[in-house]
């Protein structure tokens, strides 16, 4: 797409580019990125679905009430969930919280005060680290994009760079893509990825 700039009669490039690799939709445009995960609400309405079908099956009023508890909990559990977006320019980096249940808030760093981005661990499960972007601004750390891999983490990152923020490179990122890589090409990870 090409929109013509009035003042000077040139036409710029504002093109687009949308990849959706990993559980995330990542846009690339020459002055912006946006970062947002994906699947979570067709998940939560596959859910809502699944109880809705169990509750009209069970016969025993007994039964449907002890599912639609049990129903309730988990629904309840799974959108308890955060998603951590992101949306950045030259200017200012933006992290965009979007809960399941409430209103979404947004934290709005300069890109001055924004160090060393980098990819890492942001929280722990009993099944090992849970990788995503981590940076320091204002004397915090600040936690994003939560399930990252390293494939996406990359793209991310040097786009993050190309727009002027301070990134930290791991040297073992390499190594960590083509694992990703090459897990993703085996037939349990085509399930899973």
């Amino acid at each position: 797409m090409f929109v013509t700039d009035r003042m000077s009669g040139f036409a710029e490039s504002t093109s687009t580019d949308v990849r959706i690799s990993g559980g995330f939709r990542i846009e690339i445009s020459p002055q912006e990125l946006i970062v947002t995960k994906t699947g979570s609400s067709a998940v939560s309405t596959l859910v809502l679905l699944a109880v809705l079908a169990l509750g009209a099956l069970l016969s025993d009023s007994s039964l449907v009430y002890s599912a639609i508890v049990v129903s309730a909990v988990l629904i309840g559990w799974y959108l308890s969930g955060v998603d951590h977006n992101l949306r950045c320019t030259r200017e200012r980096l933006e992290v965009l919280d979007v809960f399941q249940i409430r209103a979404p808030k947004t934290r709005t760093y300069p890109c001055s005060d924004v160090k060393q981005i980098a990819f890492s661990a942001v929280s722990f499960s009993k099944y090992g680290s849970i990788n995503g972007l981590a940076f320091e601004a204002c004397g915090k750390r600040v936690k994003m994009l939560y399930g990252l891999k390293s494939v996406e983490a990359k793209i991310i990152l040097d786009e993050l760079e190309r727009l002027g923020f301070d990134v930290f490179h791991d040297v073992a990122m390499p190594m960590m893509i083509e694992m990703e890589q090459s897990r993703r090409k085996s037939w349990i990870g085509r399930w899973f990825s």
